[in-house]
């Protein structure tokens, strides 16, 4: 059993625009397109309702969960074509060990009631352990998750299910998700924690020293002429 941390007194001063009596608050997740589109239209929202009668406050909010979404669902997803399911899952984060400054590292596994490959479930118990183990303040160098116990789809031990629909797995629905992906492009649809899986990116892994890959690529196997 684990308990969820609830904690999440702000530990900056908030942005404030404005000075009316009333205090409207707001709390944004700075690497969310959503709070980016919300922010966009608080100069309207003050505007209208005028400076001299509201103050608005903005408190940037950290949501790291934001960003481990997309990872769980690519997760998910490798294993849902791998014919698997999970049975449990690893949530980790940490700082780099290199870098000076206060140092954080942790880990939580998750147990499933029922082995899945359902990404909905999986990005649930992964924002459910990130939760846990977060702490604000670090300059955190990775985060991740690992599945555990796999086994394939096909094995599963029978059971009375007496859970919500919304609340069961939905094989179908996974098909589809994969689908429209394979189609349209990674990302394409996604769970909405996910909300940055679809957005392109700029840069890439720098992999000059990259280890030729002898068992798994055929054009780096060595060639020996006799």
């Amino acid at each position: 059993m684990f308990r969820m941390n609830t904690r999440t007194t702000p530990s900056i001063a908030p942005l404030a625009w404005g000075h009316g009596p009333k205090i409207l608050e707001v709390f944004l997740e700075p690497t969310c397109p959503f709070s980016a589109k919300a922010f966009a239209k608080f100069d309207e929202l003050l505007q209208r309702a005028g400076a001299e009668r509201l103050t608005l406050k903005v408190r940037l909010h950290s949501q790291p969960w934001h960003l481990l979404s997309p990872v769980v669902s690519r997760a998910a997803a490798k294993l849902r074509r791998q014919s698997g399911l999970a049975g449990q899952i690893l949530v980790f984060a940490h700082t780099s060990p290199f870098r000076q400054g206060p140092h954080f590292s942790k880990s939580i596994v998750i147990p499933l009631r029922r082995p899945t490959a359902d990404t909905r479930h999986l990005v649930q118990a992964a924002v459910m352990g990130l939760t846990e183990i977060y702490k604000p303040g670090f300059k955190l160098s990775k985060a991740g998750v690992m599945l555990l116990d796999l086994m394939p789809d096909n094995v599963s031990q029978g059971e009375f299910d007496f859970d919500a629909p919304e609340t069961r797995d939905r094989g179908k629905l996974m098909a589809a998700m994969d689908a429209i992906n394979d189609r349209f492009g990674r990302g394409a649809i996604h769970v909405g924690s996910a909300v940055g899986a679809s957005a392109r990116r700029d840069w890439s892994m720098r992999q000059d020293s990259l280890t030729p890959q002898y068992t798994t690529k055929w054009s780096d196997m060595p060639v020996a002429r006799a």
